[in-house]
């Protein structure tokens, strides 16, 4: 159970400068001057939440809701699960820009589950529905062709769990987007490691089109960064790189002989 908040608290009850004890590991919630919530969880930065909810700090998020937006052009509601939740930002700020929108967000962690809502300043039920349960269990129970979008976003550490980056998830999320819908992973690529490559291919093997969003520099393993990539039945939308470039940072969709190289280098993962 989480600590009793002795200490000072955000305006929606986050308890704030202190150490949570949630049930995988310390949660602690810091608040900048602009009123941004930082989440960090066992020390790694998790989330961040600003008082605009579509003001998003973490540039992958910001990469994701621009493909949602692409995807789904705003106000239109979307049908939205998220697999792994923190403070649920991408969550809120999808609700923010579509209203209407009917979201899950599946957190490993039932107390950051169960006090989500009210520690960070979430939209009501159903419209964003937090449920504390596994990713890699829930997939499977997710109704075929249920969700417009399906967003991975689930982090031990600084990794994502090996088994949701199987074929066999894979297969899930095709299921679960059907042939219409889309899968946004958000893939933290490591300099010196092939799993932005094995991923890729990966995904190839349960849907016709994969693409990737991502800086160059990251792209390229001269650094460490998140890329976000995007798998379909279908292609991504028209105008997605141009909108991409308008992001603080340099990012690209990547196509053509970029992904035909990523290709090469990756394998399937099969467990």
């Amino acid at each position: 159970m989480a600590r009793k908040a002795e200490g000072k608290k955000a305006a929606g009850g986050a308890p704030l400068e202190q150490d949570i004890e949630i049930g995988t590991g310390t949660a602690r919630i810091t608040r900048e001057t602009d009123g941004t919530l930082t989440l960090f969880v066992n020390g790694v930065p998790s989330s961040e939440v600003h008082p605009d909810p579509l003001t998003l700090s973490f540039e992958y998020m910001r990469w994701i809701r621009c493909t949602v937006d692409e995807l789904h052009a705003p106000p239109a509601p979307v049908r939205v699960t998220h697999l792994g939740g923190g403070a649920c930002t991408l969550a809120r700020a999808i609700a923010a820009g579509h209203p209407g929108s009917r979201q899950l967000v599946v957190e490993l962690d039932r107390v950051l589950a169960e006090n989500a809502r009210a520690w960070f300043d979430l939209p009501r039920s159903p419209e964003v529905r937090v449920r504390a349960a596994d990713a890699i269990a829930t997939l499977p129970t997710l109704p075929e062709a249920g969700c417009d979008v399906l967003i991975r976003d689930v982090f031990a550490g600084d990794e994502t769990p090996t088994s949701l980056t199987t074929l066999a998830a894979a297969q899930q999320a095709r299921r679960a987007v059907g042939q219409q819908g889309s899968y946004l992973v958000n893939c933290a690529a490591k300099p010196g490691t092939t799993l932005l490559a094995d991923e890729y291919a990966t995904l190839s093997e349960a849907f016709k089109q994969v693409h990737v969003i991502a800086e160059p520099g990251v792209f390229k393993k001269r650094r460490y960064g998140n890329c976000v990539l995007l798998a379909a039945d279908v292609a991504p939308p028209a105008g997605l790189e141009r909108a991409l470039r308008r992001d603080a940072v340099t990012v690209r969709l990547l196509s053509g002989g970029d992904l035909a190289q990523l290709a090469r280098q990756g394998n399937v993962i099969t467990a």
